[in-house]
């Protein structure tokens, strides 16, 4: 349900400096739930790659230095998952680096997210990251499928509620916005019951059935909810006019 690099990459980097000791980094690795990160200097420049591998192979030195893999496979944060795709074919690897437009490390991308978004399934980042957007500044769940079967993953508690249409080789775009006193019993609702009272939803949930997923973050305060869904909302509606 994307079509490029920047929407499925975790742009929650984690990195390591060279002279980071070998322990710390691997410390660091195994407690975020992932296999491998990048290396990036004091003056932000990549420098390549370190893995678990890396860190617990044989006889080395103490320093992440010491066991680096450079050079480092990388692709523009704003070229297509098949780009993506075909780069890490032919190159055998496991994972990419994403880049801004100033050569700079923004996400990491998996093979595994990859193969994800070519089948227009949801991508799923490790749990030790936590996905904070730029627009409102809220912590979000990963993106769940809207079927009944994935209510059971929301919690009965206040927040904030995003629709998102996308399929694959298409760009995601949210589409709908709404703040809920009881996530897990909103989302049964969506689903059970015609949304006769806002036509613009009931449209969108047959419209676009079978290619919408949620997203939702948990929000007690109700001004914070309040301020989020119109900070959202604005975006929501910017992002269809340009789309």
């Amino acid at each position: 349900m994307a079509k490029y690099i920047r929407e499925i990459m975790n742009p929650e980097l984690f990195a390591v400096e060279p002279d980071s000791p070998r322990d710390t980094a691997l410390d660091f690795i195994l407690a975020l739930g992932i296999t491998a990160c990048p290396v990036i200097d004091e003056a932000g420049k990549l420098r390549g790659m370190v893995s678990i591998r890396d860190l617990m192979s044989g006889p080395g030195g103490n320093r992440v230095s010491d066991r680096i893999q450079e050079p480092v496979l990388t692709i523009d944060s704003a070229a297509t998952i098949e780009d993506g795709a075909r780069k890490l074919a032919e190159e055998h690897a496991h994972r990419i680096v994403a880049l801004d437009e100033k050569g700079r490390a923004v996400g990491m991308v998996s093979a595994v997210d990859l193969v994800a978004a070519m089948v227009g399934a949801p991508v799923a980042h490790p749990a030790g990251f936590p996905r904070v957007d730029s627009v409102a500044g809220l912590s979000w769940s990963p993106d769940l499928v809207l079927e009944p079967e994935q209510s059971e993953q929301v919690p009965s508690e206040p927040g904030v509620l995003v629709l998102v249409y996308g399929r694959a080789g298409s760009e995601e775009l949210p589409v709908w916005v709404e703040q809920a006193g009881d996530l897990r019993a909103r989302i049964d609702s969506v689903l059970d019951v015609p949304q006769d009272d806002q036509p613009q939803l009931a449209h969108l949930l047959e419209r676009d059935h079978g290619h919408l997923r949620f997203r939702f973050a948990v929000v007690g305060d109700p001004a914070e909810r309040e301020r989020a869904v119109g900070e959202l909302r604005t975006y929501v509606h910017t992002r269809q006019r340009l789309g």
